[in-house]
């Protein structure tokens, strides 16, 4: 990481400082794997269908999750909504 900061300090400050997609993609990722659900069982859980997972935990995607779907994952999670979209520092996540 020292090495990514001193030569791609743009590259850097996006992981210490990522947006908000990207937090809820890594945070729902997490608390996902931590669970050992598949995106479908955190689907079905969930009411949502796959689709919407996938999309959520996907920061490329143009997709913006409503916050219903976000509610609904975060119970079937059992986590409190701000934990899924609290921010992240991925420079120490990696």
């Amino acid at each position: 990481m020292r090495l990514l900061r001193k030569k791609r300090p743009e590259v850097y400050s996006a992981l210490k400082h990522p947006g908000l997609r990207a937090c809820v993609a890594w945070n729902t990722l997490d608390h996902r794997t931590q669970l050992a659900f598949s995106q479908a069982e955190l689907a079905a859980k969930s009411g949502v269908s796959r689709r919407s997972v996938r999309n959520l935990e996907d920061i490329r995607d143009k997709f913006s999750p409503t916050l219903d779907v976000i509610e609904k994952v975060s119970k079937a999670l059992k986590v409190e909504v701000a934990d899924l979209i609290k921010q992240v520092d991925l420079t120490k996540a990696v």
